[in-house]
């Protein structure tokens, strides 16, 4: 069952963007593919809020919580994928968008806007949880502001982006979305699955992955849009 994105509305994507990197962190994952009851929280034809996955490579493989920074791109349930993993204190020279083009100066606070409205989930009615996710992908995505409630969370990460402790958060990008060799990566605008944001907390010699608390709440999923 495909659990993703279809439909046209866009980021204005370069075709191909060449960035120098020095090494980074990858980790496997995989989507989990089972449902709870009731089937996941939707907003018309999407499922909204957390989302799970285990990290195949790392001892005991923990499961994690997702937030879906991406409206761009698809994923399916039980789908295993190698991700770019970048602190949102650092370059965040392979993310999405870096590759779409977006400068240098503003993607720190593009992610840590997304991070903040992440954050709201296990403190939010899942009522609101679609308004959140709107905002995100608008603010990622350039997904249209539909309604009042929308733009509330919009302005709200506008105005607290910089509460967020940039440490804490990491970028998820498939290493498929950039094709790298001799230390220059070019930028695929259709490869790959779509991008997230996970916790994370800092331990000596290493960034252990974390859930928020509200794994096993979710569907194991991405966004479904309706065929038209």
């Amino acid at each position: 069952m495909t659990i993703a994105r279809f439909g046209s509305v866009a980021l204005a994507l370069l075709g191909a963007s060449a960035v120098s990197v020095a090494a980074q962190d990858t980790q496997t994952f995989q989507f989990l593919n089972g449902y709870v009851t009731p089937p996941g929280i939707m907003a018309g034809d999407a499922y909204v809020g957390p989302y799970t996955a285990e990290v195949l490579s790392l001892p005991g493989q923990p499961i994690i919580d997702l937030f879906c920074v991406d409206f761009n791109h698809d994923a399916t349930l039980g789908l295993a994928w190698t991700g770019i993993l970048e602190t949102t204190d650092g370059s965040l020279s392979l993310t999405r968008q870096a590759g779409a083009g977006l400068p240098a100066a503003q993607l720190q606070q593009t992610y840590l806007e997304a991070a903040y409205l992440a954050g709201l989930f296990s403190s939010t009615p899942t009522s609101s949880w679609g308004d959140i996710a709107f905002a995100i992908w608008h603010i990622t995505s350039g997904v249209p502001i539909t309604d009042a409630g929308e733009a509330d969370y919009v302005d709200q990460a506008q105005s607290f982006w910089t509460t967020v402790d940039p440490s804490a958060w990491q970028v998820i990008t498939d290493v498929a979305a950039w094709s790298c060799s001799g230390g220059a990566c070019t930028y695929n605008t259709d490869a790959g699955t779509q991008e997230f944001l996970t916790q994370v907390t800092p331990e000596p010699g290493t960034i252990l992955l974390l859930g928020t608390g509200l794994v096993g709440v979710m569907l194991g999923g991405v966004v479904k849009r309706a065929l038209a």
